[in-house]
C-alpha cells in the first residue's frame, strides 16, 4: 500500500476515490491529521500506483472533468438496488465485499492456540507433579518444560527441581551453566561455572530447542499480555508479508532472542515477549523506511513498549546492583536480554527487502 497524495475537500475526497473504485484501482481515504477536509490517498497494490498516480493528477488539474462523473455511489447502495430490481451491481458487491474482508491470519491464530494448548498441559502437569510429590508448584519442572526449555540441565532434568531449588539443596554437581549474569553476580566465586558446558542438548540434535521456549508460559496474565500483543502486531506483519516470510521472520527473531537470553542467564526462562518485541521493532522499522506498507501502528503503541523494555532494563541493573553489592533481595524475572535482542533483530530485518511487502 503506498500514499499517491492527498485531495482537499470531502466531496471532492470521496469523488475521485469513487472514481478510482470504478476504474478497479482498490484504495482507501484517510483524513489528514491536524488538517481539516483534507484526504490522504492510498492505492493496495503497487501495479497500480502509476495509473492512480496519473489519474490525480488529471483530477487535480479540473475536479469538474466528466470523467470524474461515477456511475454509481459505492456505499449507497440500497438507492442503486432499487434502480437495479433489487440487485446491486456486481462493482458494489465487490466493493462492499472489500470494505468488511478482515485477514483470516491463519499463521497468528495458530500460534496463539499452540501457547495456550501448551500453557493449559503445562498446568495440568505441574498441579499434578505438586500433588504427588507435596512439593509447591512454583518450584515445578514439568516434563514438558523439561522437553521443550532451551537446554535443559541433566540435573535439573533427573530431579524436577528449578536450578535455584537443586542449587540451594546440594544436589546434582554437574556444571551447569548459570548465564554470564549469575556469573557476574557470584563473582570471583562462579568463576569457574565458565567452564559449564553450552547448549548441550542441542550440540545432541534437540534443535527444537533453540525456538520451543517461546511457546511456553508461566502465568495466566504472561500469556495473556504476550498473546494480545501478538494478535495486534502478528495480523498487521502476516497481512503484508507472505506466510513463509512470517515464518521466517518469526523463527529468526524466536531463535536469536532465546540464545541471547540463554547465555545471559541460562536455560530457564519462557514466553513469548522477545518475539512480540521483535515484530514492534520489524513494524517501526518499516513504517521509517517503507510508510507505503501502510502499517497502522500508533506511535504511542510504540512509545508503550520502549518505555517498557527499558524501563525493565533499568530495573534489572537496579536488581544486579543491590544483591551483588548485598544491599537488599530485589530479584527481577524477567528475559530482558530476549525483549532487547528481538526489539533489534526485528528493526535490522525490517531493512531488508527481503522482508518488504511483496518482496522474497
Amino acid at each position: 500500500m503506498r500514499l499517491i497524495g492527498t485531495v482537499k475537500g470531502e466531496k471532492e475526497a470521496f469523488k475521485f476515490y469513487t472514481f478510482l473504485q470504478e476504474e478497479g484501482i482498490d484504495c482507501s481515504k484517510d483524513p489528514v491529521s491536524g488538517q481539516e477536509e483534507a484526504f490522504e490517498i492510498w492505492v493496495m497494490h503497487e501495479d497500480q500506483i502509476e495509473n492512480a498516480t496519473h489519474w490525480l493528477s488529471e483530477f487535480q488539474k479540473d475536479q469538474n472533468d466528466p470523467r470524474f462523473e461515477t456511475k454509481a455511489h459505492p456505499i449507497d447502495t440500497k438507492g442503486v438496488a432499487e434502480n437495479q430490481g433489487g440487485q446491486e451491481p456486481l462493482q458494489v458487491r465487490a466493493l462492499r465485499f472489500r470494505q468488511k474482508r478482515r485477514s483470516p491470519m491463519p499463521l497468528t491464530r495458530l500460534i496463539i492456540i499452540i501457547c495456550a494448548a501448551l500453557y493449559f498441559w503445562n498446568g495440568y502437569q505441574m498441579s499434578s507433579i505438586a500433588k504427588e510429590n507435596d512439593k509447591p508448584e512454583m518450584y515445578t519442572l514439568t516434563p514438558l518444560m523439561v522437553a521443550l526449555s532451551y537446554d535443559m540441565p541433566t540435573a535439573a532434568n533427573r530431579m524436577e527441581l528449578s536450578r535455584e531449588i537443586f542449587k540451594e539443596d546440594g544436589v546434582g554437581d554437574d556444571a551447569v551453566w548459570d548465564g554470564f549474569y549469575g556469573v557476574a553476580l557470584g563473582w570471583p566465586e562462579s568463576k569457574k561455572e565458565l567452564d559449564a558446558p553450552l547448549f548441550v542438548q542441542i550440540r545432541e540434535g534437540e534443535v527444537w530447542r533453540l525456538f520451543t521456549p517461546c511457546l511456553l508460559h508461566g502465568g495466566l496474565l504472561h500469556i495473556l499480555f504476550n498473546m494480545l500483543w501478538l494478535y495486534m502486531l502478528g495480523r498487521q506483519v502476516e497481512e503484508r508479508l507472505k506466510k513463509w516470510q512470517y515464518i521466517a521472520l518469526t523463527l529468526i527473531i524466536g531463535i536469536l532472542s532465546n540464545t541471547f537470553q540463554y547465555l545471559m542467564s541460562g536455560p530457564l526462562f519462557i514466553g513469548y515477549s522477545g518475539i512480540v518485541c521483535g515484530l514492534a521493532g520489524f513494524i517501526w522499522m518499516r513504517e521509517r523506511i517503507a510508510p507505503w506498507e501502510g502499517y497502522p501502528l500508533q506511535k504511542g503503541t510504540l512509545i508503550f513498549l520502549g518505555v517498557f523494555i527499558f524501563g525493565m532494563l533499568a530495573l534489572q541493573i537496579v536488581s544486579f546492583v543491590l544483591i551483588r553489592f548485598q544491599l537488599a533481595e530485589f530479584s527481577m524475572n524477567i528475559a530482558n536480554t530476549a525483549h532487547i535482542t528481538g526489539a533489534f533483530t526485528g528493526a535490522l530485518l525490517g531493512r531488508i527487502p527481503f522482508f518488504s511487502k511483496g518482496g522474497g
